[in-house]
């Protein structure tokens, strides 16, 4: 005689799910173990670097790994070594800290529980032009009851100091504070003498920055930048400075790069103006005609070239 459990059928869409919690379970005690064993995490970790970098990583020191239900990585001696010459270092940092929820990390989304480097040192020539020097950079939330989180940068950019912040928003749920990098975000930043701030805001069909006030000295340019990256168009952008509106492009081809600025005024100085703003952000960052190629032009002269 059969028990009454016996006559009853299990649905297709209850054994899915049955199946779904047996996988859930199977991989949640896969990844339990896995934590108990660094040394493949280490070298994991190394081998993702070295993917998203393009150059061979080394990780010294895996001091902590967590991957369920928060992904977590605290390390130390942190190296990114030149392609072609593994005894020259392009990147170090003394120690860094990732801790990002787990369906985050699968689904690719910006949700951190944590973030930060500290003693980041990058060679010249690798980012840029000048040698970086990062005290920190990371999540930064010193005073939740009255501002918002932001992901902070501060160091030395040569021998000029700099301080980078974009705000992030903050969720509190039963696991903790999760911050989240939204798609409009408000950037503010420091680079020795020139200062500003610009939202940058992305959508389905344009990415770029609004509202961009730069000021250097008693000098103040607006603007407004469009990343295009469509042929040799990289970008586009146009704005004011002190008032004299001016168009730009930055163009590249497969020998360089040129960045070309179109003053809306016929007055010589006020393209001299512009350019020398200009040149000196240029020389604050180390740009030459090799990294980069700057154009000056009245819109009459543009105009007398077409015609």
């Amino acid at each position: 005689m059969k028990k009454p459990w016996q006559n009853r059928t299990i649905t297709w869409g209850k054994r899915i799910l049955i199946a779904l919690v047996l996988l859930c379970a199977a991989m949640y005690g896969v990844l339990k173990m896995a934590e108990r064993s660094k040394e493949p995490l280490r070298l994991g970790l190394q081998d993702y670097i070295s993917g998203v970098a393009g150059h061979p990583a080394q990780i010294t020191d895996l001091v902590s790994a967590t991957l369920i239900p928060d992904t977590a990585f605290k390390a130390k001696g942190i190296f990114i070594r030149d392609l072609k010459d593994d005894k020259k270092t392009l990147l170090k940092a003394e120690q860094g800290y990732v801790a990002v929820p787990f369906l985050s990390m699968i689904f690719g989304r910006p949700n951190y529980r944590g973030l930060e480097f500290k003693n980041v040192e990058v060679a010249s020539n690798f980012w840029f032009p000048k040698k970086i020097n990062f005290d920190f950079a990371g999540v930064s939330d010193p005073t939740p009851e009255t501002a918002a989180p932001v992901f902070l940068m501060e160091g030395k950019y040569g021998e000029l100091p700099f301080l980078v912040t974009s705000e992030l928003s903050r969720k509190l749920n039963k696991k903790g504070i999760l911050y989240q990098i939204q798609q409009n975000f408000p950037i503010t930043f420091k680079l020795g003498q020139n200062e500003g701030q610009m939202d940058y805001k992305r959508s389905f069909s344009k990415t770029g920055f609004e509202k961009g006030v730069l000021t250097r000295g008693e000098n103040t340019l607006e603007f407004k930048l469009e990343i295009i990256a469509k042929k040799n168009i990289l970008a586009r952008m146009n704005g004011a400075l002190d008032g004299v509106f001016f168009n730009a492009e930055l163009t590249k081809s497969e020998q360089d790069r040129v960045l070309k600025f179109i003053s809306e005024s016929n007055n010589t100085s006020d393209l001299e103006n512009l350019k020398k703003f200009v040149t000196d952000i240029q020389n604050d960052l180390g740009f030459t005609d090799k990294n980069i190629k700057i154009i000056f032009e009245r819109e009459t002269q543009r105009e007398e070239k077409q015609e």
